[in-house]
């Protein structure tokens, strides 16, 4: 039996974990287009037989079984290329699409005589296997009614969670995803549910509500309600019976249910809420106890669906499902793929391009460009209003808005600039996130700006690619220092961000007529950012700082116009050899000296300082919990030595290349710093 997993995301990982459950033999190939996902899966998970292409794979491993866990928008035609290969597909839910797209791919599955199938584990959940045993074993007698409600917090997640890319692109956006999970749920109680009427609420292309009433054949009613808009988030089912009714709460793990009493009727509201606080109290306790014995399968009923998969007759559904779900959601417009193609506008030269020009550094470096009269492409993340202080300069901005991890649009966007301001960065999310956004990010902007002729490419790093545990060993750290020898254990910024300067080295290694130039600014601060930076400690409320330390550790301080002074001068420096920077200003106040500056200045903080001895055994003690209960160590206490230290950064090669001075001190900086906040109306 030879399997393929296409895909390297998160859900990858889930089927190879129950595939190898299933068959620790079980030989394996996986597929990705993107080489730095592949390399990095492969290698963690032990797999040998990787492939950047679909066709590639199939000539050379040849599989029986195909698990398709890519974006949606690649299900149809991936799937298409297999079934017609003759390979039974597993895929990710959404199947397809469309409802015709489904149709073709059943019709291909019944030709090839192979077998298609959908995940919607909810249909094989261990959860409604118990709640329909519990029905029948308390007599509850028949179902009357079904209510489904699935709420998503998409937009507070979208900035750093990778499924955002691809959730955007869906017809009527995350709701279209979501939209199986309540269906297959519901129909486990009612059987096949027909559509009677819908409600939608779009903003733009994206459904914010989605309410519909449906019917079975017997005339048990569902409701189901999705949305991405309200909290707390809810993920259930209630199953309303002749003589009781049954609530799955799939988010918390938890059923609970309310029979019939035959107590007085004052008497029987008193003893159901009771036991209903019980049932509650009783089904957390439970969770929280398979948690943390890593008992907790959030996607449980999937192993039936890969178990049916692989037997020799498998018996779900579950793709004729997926097909009357489209059917049913096409009633709405929302959901029915936009067939109009917009075409892309020609881009005129520019003088330079900018990304992450909606970052703190980057509007205060994107607005120097415009005063200095040049024309400035931006690319955005998203389309957000721009600044305001880039309005009066419209006529002299071009903007790009899309995803750096589209290499597509990044190869546009290098199309007649010369040079080039690298600033996108993930600042937030998981590992998958970083690696897409400012690794292969960065890879892409390389690979387009060698084919696009870019003469010049200035990169903004970070001082975090510096082995940290040395610095106490060398006073004065210049741009030779040892490089992080174990960025892995540095976080996910700190480890993207030193892969990402890795490229570009080697670019600048491989394209010497192209000027590349490094900066590694310190701790940037200024007008615009909460002058509170995160380095001075944790914030408890308004008032008070957790100091790490006793408030000694200096800070690497470099304020916003300082770093820009940099980036302009580099414009002018060309001598065809990589050049790195660090930048930091002249000052390296303490953390008790910059809290008093601030107080200085009416932001009233008050530092509380905690021994280093506290926060290394905290860290050892949680490095240690983790390993054994989560079996994934997050280095905190490697993190901590990193920071420990307090090293001056030798800046004397900006200075005597780039003539660079800090122009603005630290008081007139965070003077500045916290009149911006008070006019912003900010406390």
């Amino acid at each position: 039996m030879r399997t393929v997993i296409i895909g390297c995301g998160n859900l990858a990982r889930v089927h190879l974990q129950k595939l190898r459950n299933m068959n620790p033999d079980i030989a394996l190939a996986i597929v990705d287009i993107d080489p730095e996902r592949l390399a990095q899966f492969s290698s963690e998970l032990g797999i040998s037989a990787s492939f950047t292409s679909i066709e590639q794979m199939l000539q050379s491993f040849r599989p029986d079984y195909a698990h398709i866990t890519t974006p949606p928008g690649s299900h149809y035609s991936l799937c298409e290329h297999l079934l017609s290969s003759q390979v039974h597909c597993l895929v990710e839910k959404p199947l397809a699409m469309t409802s015709e797209q489904i149709s073709s791919l059943l019709t291909i599955a019944g030709k090839e005589q192979v077998k298609l199938t959908v995940n919607h584990m909810r249909s094989f959940d261990p959860m409604v296997k118990k709640a329909r045993d519990l029905i029948k074993r308390k007599d509850f007698g028949e179902v009357k009614a079904v209510n489904g409600r699935y709420s998503f917090d998409y937009f507070d997640n979208r900035k750093y969670d990778s499924t955002s890319r691809w959730m955007e692109k869906l017809p009527g956006g995350p709701v279209f995803d979501i939209a199986p999970h309540v269906f297959s749920a519901m129909e486990q109680f009612t059987g096949p549910l027909h559509y009677q009427a819908s409600q939608v609420t779009a903003i733009g292309d994206k459904v914010h509500d989605y309410q519909l009433l449906l019917t079975n054949d017997k005339g048990i009613f569902a409701s189901a309600l999705m949305n991405l808009n309200t909290l707390p988030l809810k993920n259930e089912v209630i199953v309303e019976c002749e003589r009781g009714s049954v609530h799955l709460d799939f988010r918390n793990f938890i059923i609970n249910y309310q029979s019939v009493s035959a107590l007085p009727n004052a008497v029987s509201r008193v003893t159901a809420n009771l036991h209903g606080a019980w049932q509650l109290l009783w089904g957390t306790t439970v969770a929280i106890t398979k948690f943390v014995f890593k008992r907790l399968d959030p996607y449980a009923g999937l192993d039936a669906i890969i178990k049916d998969f692989y037997s020799e007759k498998m018996i779900n559904k579950c793709a004729e499902d997926a097909h009357r779900y489209l059917q049913i959601m096409e009633r709405e417009p929302a959901f029915v793929p936009a067939t109009e193609r917009v075409e892309e506008q020609e881009l005129a030269a520019a003088d330079v391009l900018v990304t992450g020009g909606r970052g703190f550094l980057g509007q205060a470096l994107v607005l120097r460009l415009l005063k200095q009269g040049r024309v400035v492409r931006v690319l955005l993340h998203s389309n957000s209003p721009l600044p305001q202080s880039w309005q009066p300069y419209e006529k002299q901005i071009q903007v790009i808005i899309g995803d750096i991890y589209d290499h597509k649009l990044v190869l546009r966007a290098c199309t007649d600039v010369r040079k080039v301001f690298h600033l996108a960065a993930a600042m937030q999310g998981n590992w998958h996130y970083h690696l897409d956004t400012t690794v292969t990010g960065t890879k892409n902007l390389l690979t387009a700006s060698s084919q696009q002729g870019v003469e010049q490419l200035i990169y903004i790093s970070t001082l975090n690619v510096y082995h940290g545990e040395d610095y106490q060993q060398s006073y004065k750290v210049d741009e030779s220092f040892q490089f992080e020898r174990q960025p892995q254990q540095r976080g996910n910024y700190s480890h993207a961000k030193w892969q990402a300067e890795q490229a570009v080295r080697d670019f600048a290694s491989d394209n010497p007529e192209i000027q590349v130039t490094i900066f590694r600014p310190g701790l940037i601060y200024g007008p615009g950012l909460d002058p509170c930076l995160n380095d001075l400690g944790i914030s408890i409320g308004d008032k008070y700082l957790l100091s790490i330390g006793m408030g000694d550790r200096r800070l690497p301080l470099v304020y916003v116009e300082n770093v820009v002074d940099a980036c302009v001068s580099a414009l002018k420096h060309s001598d065809g050899t990589l050049k790195i920077f660090n930048l930091v200003d002249n000052d390296y106040p303490t953390q008790r000296e910059y809290i008093e500056l601030l107080n200085q200045n009416g932001k009233k903080k008050r530092l509380i300082p905690i021994p280093l001895v506290v926060y290394k055994t905290a860290f050892w003690v949680l490095d240690h919990l983790c390993a054994i209960g989560l079996k994934r160590n997050p280095h905190l206490s490697y993190r901590l030595r990193s920071i420990s230290s307090s090293p001056v950064f030798d800046t004397s090669e900006a200075q005597q290349t780039l003539h660079w001075q800090p122009q603005v001190g630290l008081k007139q900086g965070v003077n500045a710093a916290i009149s911006a906040l008070n006019q912003a109306g900010v406390k």
